[in-house]
Parts: structure tokens; C-alpha cells; sequence
């Protein structure tokens, strides 16, 4: 109980820090003015702002950060390269019922987290290192995970990765574009992204979206899935999917995607979304951009995208 109330104490201070740097009050894409939290607090939605990660020799990396939740479970942090992932099953994110504070409500989990393993000379997409971070191991000395959230306000996560001697966290900012109604013929085009695979790599990437026909229904203008086709700089290429994840009538129509993509004869699942122009202080995205976090957690391959339209 004493780590978790330390727990409770780092994340409402992280909550302030955030809020002062990126300005989640008002404006710019996060939509809300604060409300004082009540139950139950809501994790899903498209959230943006910033990842550090700090190993025992005091080394410190930052990175923006993207991240797709969804009303199920369901999960994928996007931060440089390293991703957590939850599937809604075997592995989560929920919230805890009476553990409010005063930004938000705690938040536990058990997620995969895959980092790269970079001490190879060519970038590719596989070889990562996985493990485990859950909740449940808070009062141990193994690999957890703890957060909180503010519905469409703030959501924030701090872990400790004792198999590789490093923690970290991230704090991020609601984005509005998950109210945006899902249209995968808004998607349709070529899509661009630097840096792939990890920064520094000179690898660019270019992803093809097109959208499946359209019914024979003239009063319906979308369909509600797509197929995706890309390639790099590196003669990589990838064959794919993607289709509205909430697709059930009544269901919530937030503007998140699941996707696949094939590369090397192995498949990778994931989610995916778009965020239109976004000026709230520290996150700056200056058109239309398309992030997408996919993972085979048998085989090792993963890959996180943040794109943007090419001109």
C-alpha cells in the first residue's frame, strides 16, 4: 500500500508538470477544461504528448509519444522504439474503482513492452526485447506498470523494466480527432514517414492506403475498409489491411483503425489513427498525420509509424 500512495504521489505531480508544459486545459486539439475526476474514469481515445525512459547509468531519453486506446481494453503506445502494447485480453489496461486523485482515477495494467534491440548495423523490423509489465507486481521487484487518466483530459503511466535496470513514463494530452466519425476514404493517398525503425536510421518510408469499393448504395459514400501497401528506402516492402475497429451498429464511433501488415511472410496486428493539425504548446503538428503501431509478439517484429500526407 505504501508504494501504491507513492505511486499516486509521483502521478499527480507528473499530472501538473504536463499540464503546465503542454497546456491540456483548453485549445489545440485536447478539448476540455478541467472537471474534478469522479468514476469512472475512460482510457480510450487518441492521445499525444511526450515518453522518457532513464537506465541506471543515468542516461535519458525523451521522445514524443502517440497512443491509441480503445473502450475494450485494447492498447498501443507508440514512443520511438519502444511500444506497449495490450490486446484487451491476455494483456489490458482498466481503471480502479474508488482510486481517484485529484487528475484522475488510477489505472492498472498488464502490457507487453518491446523495445528494440539496436546493436545490430542494419535497421530492420524484428529482433526486439519483450517482457511483461503488470500492476499486480507493484509491491515486487519485477517488471510493472501503474498509470491514472482523466477522461479525455490526461492519461499518464510510470513503469519499471527491473530486466533491463531502466524506468520511465509518459504523460499525454486528449486529442479530439478520436470524436472525428471514422472514414477510410480520408486515409486514401500516400503517406510518408522519416526515421523508421529507430531515429537516425535515414530510413523513409512510404505507406499506400486505398479504400475497398464502395457499396452499390449511392446514399453510402465510405466503406469501411482498405487495403495497405508500403516500402522504404531500403527495399523493404509490406502488403496490409485496414478496417474501422468499431464497426457494430450502436456502437461508439471513435476514428481508430485495426491493422495488418505483412512483411517477411510474418503478420503484424495493431490500430491505427489520424490526427488533423495540432498547436498545444510542446506538441506541434503542422498537417494532417497517420500513426500506426503494429507488433508480432512470437516472431518479434513491430513497427510504429507516425506519417504524414504526402504533397
Amino acid at each position: 500500500m505504501r508504494k501504491m500512495i507513492l505511486a499516486l504521489i509521483c502521478l499527480v505531480v507528473a499530472s501538473v508538470m504536463i499540464c503546465m508544459g503542454f497546456g491540456c486545459s483548453s485549445g489545440g486539439g485536447s478539448g476540455s477544461s478541467y472537471v474534478s475526476p469522479v468514476e469512472k474514469q475512460k482510457p480510450e481515445g487518441v492521445w499525444l504528448g511526450a515518453y522518457w525512459n532513464r537506465d541506471l547509468s543515468s542516461n535519458t531519453v525523451s521522445a514524443f509519444s502517440s497512443s491509441i486506446v480503445t473502450c475494450d481494453g485494447e492498447a498501443v503506445f507508440m514512443c520511438g522504439g519502444t511500444q506497449f502494447v495490450a490486446d484487451g485480453q491476455d494483456t489490458y489496461l482498466s481503471v480502479v474503482p474508488g482510486l481517484i486523485h485529484p487528475l484522475g482515477q488510477y489505472l492498472e495494467g498488464r502490457l507487453h513492452m518491446n523495445t528494440w534491440d539496436t546493436t545490430g548495423v542494419d535497421p530492420d523490423y524484428y529482433s526486439f526485447d519483450t517482457r511483461i509489465l503488470d500492476s499486480s507486481e507493484l509491491s515486487g521487484k519485477d517488471n510493472y506498470f501503474y498509470g491514472s487518466v482523466k477522461t479525455k483530459y490526461l492519461l499518464q503511466g510510470l513503469f519499471k523494466d527491473e530486466t533491463f535496470s531502466q524506468g520511465g513514463g509518459f504523460s499525454l494530452v486528449y486529442n479530439t480527432t478520436y470524436e472525428v466519425s471514422p472514414k477510410v476514404t480520408d486515409l486514401e493517398g500516400k503517406w510518408v514517414a522519416g526515421n523508421v525503425f529507430k531515429v537516425g536510421s535515414a530510413n523513409t518510408l512510404g505507406l499506400w492506403i486505398t479504400p475497398d469499393p464502395l457499396p452499390a448504395d449511392p446514399s453510402i459514400d465510405d466503406t469501411t475498409s482498405g487495403t495497405i501497401y508500403a516500402e522504404d528506402s531500403f527495399g523493404n516492402s509490406f502488403d496490409g489491411t485496414i478496417q474501422i475497429h468499431y464497426t457494430e451498429k450502436g456502437a461508439i464511433e471513435g476514428n481508430i483503425y485495426d491493422v495488418t501488415l505483412t512483411f517477411d511472410g510474418i503478420e503484424m496486428t495493431g490500430l491505427a489513427s489520424y490526427v488533423m493539425e495540432v498547436h498545444t504548446g510542446g506538441i506541434e503538428i503542422g498537417s494532417k498525420a497517420f500513426m500506426l503501431g503494429v507488433s508480432n509478439q512470437e516472431q518479434g517484429y513491430m513497427i510504429n509509424i507516425l506519417s504524414t500526407m504526402a504533397e
